[in-house]
């Protein structure tokens, strides 16, 4: 888009200089980089709307101590004031949480500078009040004519102190200043002076988005909200440990029913989950989706589930019983892997199961005794590392058992199966193919015994 390029003063310049090509390319040159950048301006200016911008020193570093480490205790105020302002409704930019790991990026930050409606500036010090960063944040807000929408917050003193150290270009303005002791009223101020229209209905609900990287952080009380793309889960919250550390402490998770595909590795290692809700119109699990979640002990699998990735629930070492419901779904390799108290595993009536290696989506689930192979399946492999699986069901949908499926020749292999429960006939039986190696089913030592029509 042209924004200098179609301004008047432009092209009368421009008129004025049609006999020198030389000062005309340079200056068309200029006017296009000028218009680029007032491009991009936008396009950041766009994508950031808000009520509230918090400005405050984060480092403690100083020009007197720039070795200094760790964060400021203006810092760690902000952050409960962030959490305050969310819970009432605010939409609040904080650079720490909202930008994460980009929080130097200066047209990103005065992108939501231009576009917040007041600025929070928070500080305890003159010192942090003049830092670099901190300085052309509020100036930048001065200079847009903005003082009247402009808080000021300090943690300790009387309030009229502060006028005597405040920076000049502030001092002047006679602000209202907030303290400790004044900080309800502050919060009261600056949410009875702003036109919420960001609420997130307390952020019961992920609104749904394209991405599905990254994470948006908001609170709700107690809790934690992190919105994965388009999926929600609540974490106990704590401000005294890091973000990995709170990651690990997610106990449930409610997906929202706007949710119909789960990412892949979208919770994968999150090793707290105990219990998972998924929405009921979710159609696709990812691979590695709640692979590592060891505790996971309770989820419901939707009727409309149609794929199951790879490894999605492995490593679920808690998970107990698994019920899979619907008519027509997907399952890939290793989908329940080393889910070791994995103990019984159930199939509605009629469902339709496609996967390429269905027994080794259980393998290394050690506590396995029962099994019903879905109708679908047509070929019968080897449950590896189950020991302890002692009843087979299989469909009429069985063409083949692969070698090894029921041996009792090596310890990797070992068959415990005692009792096979056919769907279909003895004569229907008589039609499988069965390879070589299956000696519990052919071998003079064959030992399971076969029920027909079950």
């Amino acid at each position: 888009k042209r924004y200098v390029q179609t301004e008047p003063e432009y092209e009368k310049i421009m008129s004025l200089l049609k006999d020198d090509a030389e000062l005309r390319f340079s200056y068309e040159e200029k006017a296009a980089k000028i218009d680029d950048a007032l491009d991009n301006f936008k396009k950041l200016i766009g994508s950031a709307d808000n009520d509230v911008f918090i400005c405050v020193k984060i480092s403690a570093s100083t020009e007197a101590d720039p070795a200094r480490n760790g964060t400021t205790e203006d810092y760690k105020f902000a952050l409960k004031v962030y959490d305050d302002l969310k819970k009432r409704g605010i939409k609040v930019f904080f650079s720490y949480v909202t930008l994460k790991n980009d929080v130097k990026s200066d047209e990103k930050i005065w992108s939501y500078l231009v576009k917040s409606k007041k600025m929070l500036l928070i500080g305890s010090s003159s010192e942090y009040l003049e830092s670099a960063w901190v300085q052309s944040e509020w100036k930048r807000w001065l200079h847009l004519k903005r003082e009247d929408e402009l808080y000021i917050c300090t943690l300790n003193g009387p309030e009229e102190s502060w006028l005597d150290i405040l920076p000049q270009e502030i001092a002047t303005l006679e602000p209202q200043i907030y303290t400790r002791s004044t900080y309800e009223k502050m919060l009261d101020d600056i949410c009875a002076n702003t036109e919420i229209s960001h609420k997130e209905d307390d952020v019961k609900i992920a609104e749904e988005s394209p991405k599905q990287d990254g994470r948006i952080v908001y609170k709700d009380g107690s809790f934690e909200v992190l919105k994965y793309g388009i999926m929600e889960v609540h974490i106990p919250y704590s401000h005294d440990e890091p973000e990995y550390t709170r990651y690990n402490r997610m106990t449930e998770v409610y997906i929202p029913n706007s949710v119909k595909i789960v990412s892949k590795q979208a919770f994968s290692g999150a090793t707290g989950i105990k219990k998972v809700v998924l929405s009921s119109n979710t159609e696709v699990i990812g691979n590695d989706a709640f692979n590592g979640c060891r505790v996971l002990q309770e989820i419901s699998l939707p009727p409309t589930l149609e794929s199951i990735g790879e490894r999605a629930f492995a490593n679920c070492k808690d998970m107990k019983k698994l019920h899979i419901r619907g008519k027509l779904i997907k399952i890939e390799n290793l989908a329940f892997a080393n889910c070791e108290r994995l103990s019984e595993v159930i199939f509605d009536e009629g469902i339709n199961v496609e996967s390429e290696h269905f027994t080794s989506c259980f393998r290394g689930c050690k506590n396995l005794t029962d099994i019903t192979v879905p109708e679908g399946i047509e070929t019968i492999e080897v449950f590896y590392e189950c020991p302890r699986l002692r009843t087979v069901r299989l469909p009429k949908s069985t063409r083949k058992i692969a070698s090894f499926a029921f041996n009792n020749n090596s310890i990797d292999k070992a068959c415990a199966v005692t009792d096979i429960y056919y769907s279909g006939t003895k004569e229907e039986w008589k039609n499988i193919e069965i390879e070589k190696y299956n000696n519990k089913l052919t071998g003079i030592f064959g030992r399971i015994k076969i029920h027909y029509n079950s």
